[in-house]
């Protein structure tokens, strides 16, 4: 009879969803330094089976099931979160780029108000134009024109923006 006819196929099919859920679990909780506890021996854990079982009074052949389930739902959960921190490690360095961007525009601002201060001490300075080349950065497309018309803002209409 072939494999796939049989019965226990099902269970098996199952209980190999459960070790890979298993293994992505603990490849996580190493990769982040937690300590698990596991039973030593296997009547250490077989006993601990057995409270398990007992505390949520479900029989043998469901509770298989409900190991499944509640560690599909771990599982689930565990994948939000690193999501959620990757979301977050994105945001922090957009928002570290941002500050390095306006460091260096709070320099131009600085060298742009000395100049204006210089020119009005010497009639001769005041002819001299201040042009910045090339500021580089990385900002989001959607956050482009903001900052574009900031930049505008914050100048007074002397420096324009083009984007790339």
């Amino acid at each position: 009879m072939p494999l796939v006819k049989k019965g226990y196929t099902l269970v098996i099919s199952r209980c190999n969803e459960l070790d890979r859920s298993i293994r992505f679990i603990n490849e996580k909780l190493k990769e982040y330094k937690i300590k698990v506890i596991k039973p030593s021996t296997t009547e250490e854990f077989y006993s601990v089976l057995n409270e398990v079982q007992k505390e949520r009074r479900k029989p043998e052949s469901t509770l298989l099931e409900e190991f499944i389930r509640e560690l599909g739902n771990r599982e689930e959960f565990l994948k939000d979160q690193l999501k959620k921190a990757g979301d977050l490690s994105e945001n922090f360095s957009s928002l570290m780029r941002y500050k390095q961007v306006l460091v260096k525009i709070q320099e131009v601002m600085k060298n742009k108000a000395e100049m204006e201060r210089a020119s009005k001490e010497e009639p001769l300075l005041g002819v001299m134009r201040f042009k910045v080349a090339n500021i580089s950065g990385v900002i989001d497309k959607v956050d482009c024109e903001r900052f574009k018309k900031f930049i505008f803002r914050v100048s007074r209409g002397i420096l324009s923006l083009t984007t790339r």
